[in-house]
């Protein structure tokens, strides 16, 4: 048969090498009698429990018979967990195993450095070294000073003066009620916040951050209005009506010399006036593009427009041009006086129409210059120069 019986013996057994290959655990001597399972040695506290090791080895855990005698072994993991239980060490520094070696790195006080050599002198002959020279001692003057290189570099904070006496430390300055809070800023630096004694007072910085959260707050930007820090400027952009303009214009004049600028030129004035101003500058614009339109001259009084200028009679009409621009003609008043406009697309028209040419000669524009070709009997050529001596 292929099945191999696998015997109590040959399954206690395998037990017996899972026990001998964990860490912490030495066994002394192990048989079996009667059927019945014994085993003795040593156990490390943090090993693993032999008990635990039986399921899935189909030994009957009823027929082990186990006797152990706690130990410390000297495996560098226990001896970092020990290490780590009694010494609690600070946040600053970090114990590890490298190469066999226990070793520390980081930052702890002459207390805590004392306690670890001790116990590095504590340790078993034949166990892992334990290794502190990587722990700087961080005298608690030293952490002040470290605190306040902090504090020094936090916008909206000016450190005044500062100093330590009989184991208290003092410090006075000035800060912005929107800085960071000092308190908060002791965790982490090791200095006991019971021997700290402060004195701040309130002033405003001018820092653009903090310019920029104060005209946030005074103004309550409308939700298309951003405010933004841009090369130390506070740049505001966006549309807003001419009341929210007038009150940031204000505000731009208050702020500190010496402080940032506050630029609202890229606010557009989006106010019912102003967008009918807009639009009648926009019918203006067109009004100029026009060939043969000069506006001599346009203003705005009343909610009513005024515009006076010179057209020419073949130019496009400015009443038509009206459409599409918004602009109310009814609040429109025009004047335009005649004119005769040299542009040679309307000189053209003219010439056509008073020297009615024959088909078989055609009139262009060429570089800004009227070209007639073609051919035409002599009077009307004389007709033509005569026209052109007129121009």
């Amino acid at each position: 048969s292929g099945v191999r019986d696998v015997s109590a013996e040959e399954r206690w057994q395998v037990y017996v090498s899972r026990l001998e290959a964990q860490p912490g655990i030495i066994v002394a001597d192990q048989n079996v009698r009667d059927g019945q399972f014994y085993i003795t040695g040593l156990r490390d506290p943090l090993a693993a429990d032999p008990q635990s090791l039986l399921p899935g080895t189909q030994v009957d855990p009823a027929r082990v018979h186990a006797s152990w005698q706690l130990y410390q072994s000297l495996e560098p993991q226990f001896v970092l967990n020990r290490l780590t239980a009694s010494l609690a060490p600070p946040d600053s520094v970090r114990l590890s195993v490298v190469n066999d070696r226990i070793v520390a790195a980081g930052e702890a006080t002459t207390a805590w450095i004392n306690r670890a050599r001790a116990a590095a002198r504590q340790l078993s002959a034949g166990g892992p070294v334990f290794d502190i020279s990587g722990v700087r001692d961080v005298s608690p003057e030293e952490r002040w000073e470290a605190y306040v290189s902090r504090l020094e570099t936090q916008p909206g904070i000016i450190v005044a003066q500062q100093n330590v006496r009989d184991g208290q430390f003092y410090i006075t300055g000035l800060r912005d009620p929107l800085a960071v809070d000092p308190q908060s800023l002791l965790s982490g630096t090791q200095v006991d916040p019971a021997r700290v004694h402060s004195s701040w007072q309130f002033y405003q910085s001018l820092e653009p951050q903090f310019v920029l959260k104060r005209l946030t707050a005074s103004l309550y930007p409308m939700d298309k209005v951003r405010l933004s820090i841009v090369n130390g400027r506070i740049v505001a952009e966006g549309e807003a009506p001419d009341t929210w303009i007038d009150r940031a214009r204000a505000a731009a004049r208050q702020l500190s010399e010496g402080g940032p600028e506050f630029d609202i030129s890229k606010v557009r004035d989006v106010s019912p006036d102003a967008r009918a101003a807009e639009h009648w500058q926009y019918y203006v614009s067109r009004l100029e593009a026009q060939p043969g339109i000069i506006v001599a001259q346009q203003t705005e009084r009343g909610g009513d427009f005024y515009i006076s200028g010179l057209r020419d009679p073949l130019a496009a009409d400015p009443q038509a041009l009206l459409s599409g621009t918004k602009v109310d003609p009814a609040r429109v008043h025009s004047q335009w006086q005649f004119y005769q406009s040299l542009d040679p697309k309307f000189v053209v028209k003219r010439l056509t129409a008073s020297l009615s040419p024959p088909k078989s000669v055609r009139l262009s524009i060429i570089q800004s210059r009227i070209v007639v070709v073609g051919e035409a009997p002599a009077g009307w050529i004389s007709r033509a120069q005569a026209a052109a001596d007129q121009l």
